[in-house]
């Protein structure tokens, strides 16, 4: 059996069209609280002193189950970004929670028993003086011995999509930092240490890139892709490729589109290299529209933008990537795309054959 591509074949967070929300929405989760599981609810506030707070509330009651005041590092922590729950153990539960400051640092925090436990700083971005505003996923991914750098040692990864403003253009920048799933990497991830991919080269727009050479990207901590303008809707990763549709506004504050046109960016998850013939293609625009999939006649599968009355095929003939060579791909079809996903793994029932 061939080794796992990647966990999430299909994710998608929330994410405001064009301008996210100053504050982040309420996010759901399912912890383990003693002697049962709890359904909580968790909140960004404000405390009496003024500062963002992390907040868990119950679903039944409303009442707070816990807090814990945004001030990381004897600083103050501004945060923009939906947080990004993790279930390290795939129990079912949550167990760690990833917060991005608007600033660009990123902490990952475990929370056990209802409490929030001491919050570890992973990655600063401060240096790329970009705003931080929304979090776009957190995937488990592995790759075949065949493709993946020494390194790895067939280790899987905790990729982490993040997406950054530009102040002064109002540009998107989208991010994607690799960690290890046991944590035990010693340096801070830093903006100098990511890769800067929006502009591929010449072997690799030919894909002509060597297998070596595609390995050395994935040995680095992550790379960055800088789009020419905002993105219109949540990106979606599906089969092991990013799409992402990006719009023209009339100046970097905007909220409404200049063009009934986009562009939609088709990236390799692992190195953001090209997939199909080209990387990037023009859409329409639809306001309000979100990523979908839709069957063809052949079983094929093709991205659709959907809205509640309306859908318009954007790329027939999705691609997948493939465990034969790094840049190998295959046609994504239904009786190939998985149906089943792993929703959890009990270690400790009883009475359960």
């Amino acid at each position: 059996m061939k080794s796992l591509l990647l966990f999430s074949m299909l994710f998608t967070l929330p994410l405001y069209a064009l301008c996210p929300p100053s504050a982040p929405e309420p996010v759901r989760l399912t912890i383990a609280h003693q002697p049962h599981k709890a359904g909580l609810q968790l909140t960004v506030g404000i405390s009496e002193s003024g500062i963002q707070q992390l907040q868990l509330l119950s679903e039944q009651s409303g009442r707070s189950v816990a807090s814990m005041d945004l001030f990381f590092a004897n600083q103050a922590q501004q945060i923009q970004a939906r947080p990004l729950l993790e279930d390290a153990n795939l129990d079912g539960l949550t167990d760690h929670l990833w917060l991005l400051s608007k600033e660009g640092r990123l902490w990952r925090l475990p929370i056990r028993d209802g409490q929030f436990g001491l919050p570890k700083l992973m990655a600063d971005l401060t240096a790329s003086g970009l705003d931080f505003i929304a979090t776009a996923g957190l995937l488990r991914a592995r790759l075949p011995a065949t493709l993946a750098p020494l390194a790895w040692r067939q280790a899987d990864k905790q990729l982490v999509l993040l997406i950054a403003r530009h102040r002064q253009s109002g540009h998107d920048t989208l991010f994607m930092l690799r960690f290890n799933m046991a944590m035990t990497q010693v340096a801070l991830t830093q903006f100098e240490h990511l890769l800067d991919r929006t502009v591929l080269s010449e072997a690799e727009v030919n894909q002509t890139l060597s297998a070596n050479d595609w390995r050395a990207l994935l040995a680095e901590a992550g790379w960055l892709v800088q789009f020419p303008g905002k993105m219109s809707m949540a990106p979606t990763v599906i089969a092991g490729v990013i799409y992402a549709a990006v719009a023209s506004t009339a100046n970097p504050d905007a909220c409404d589109v200049t063009d009934d046109s986009q562009q939609l960016f088709a990236l390799h998850l692992h190195s953001a290299t090209q997939v199909y013939r080209q990387r990037n293609k023009l859409i329409p625009y639809l306001a309000d529209a979100q990523f979908a999939l839709r069957q063809q006649a052949d079983k094929q599968l093709k991205l659709v933008l959907s809205t509640e009355t309306q859908w318009q095929v954007v790329l027939p003939n999705l691609l997948k990537i493939s465990a034969d060579c790094h840049n190998c791909t295959e046609p994504l079809s239904l009786s190939r795309f998985p149906l089943w996903k792993r929703l959890a793994t009990y270690r400790s029932e009883l009475g359960g054959y």
